[in-house]
């Protein structure tokens, strides 16, 4: 295929398509209101756990140990908000 010739260049036409739930399983276990809240609490969670952390190292003290086993577990736990996440997310956005 030559670059010069444009009449071989495939034309991209943009499709929309409609979204429709397929599946309700994850829909009948976690509601939206219910994953508004556990997307927030996390956040949060994390925002309030990066903060002591922030806190301990600007003063130049050792990490607690009970501090390096929550960030480890909250880590953990945030792959499954992006799973969920993703279970939630029409195709093709």
């Amino acid at each position: 295929m030559s670059l010069n010739n444009t009449s071989e260049v495939p034309s991209f036409e943009p499709t929309t398509y409609e979204y429709t739930e397929t599946s309700q399983d994850v829909g009948e276990l976690i509601s939206a209101r219910a994953r508004r809240w556990v997307y927030a609490l996390y956040a949060l969670g994390s925002v309030i756990l990066g903060a002591i952390q922030v806190g301990y190292s600007a003063a130049s003290l050792g990490h607690p140990t009970w501090l390096i086993v929550a960030t480890a577990v909250w880590v953990f736990l945030g792959g499954s908000q992006g799973l969920l996440a993703l279970l939630k997310t029409p195709p093709g956005s």
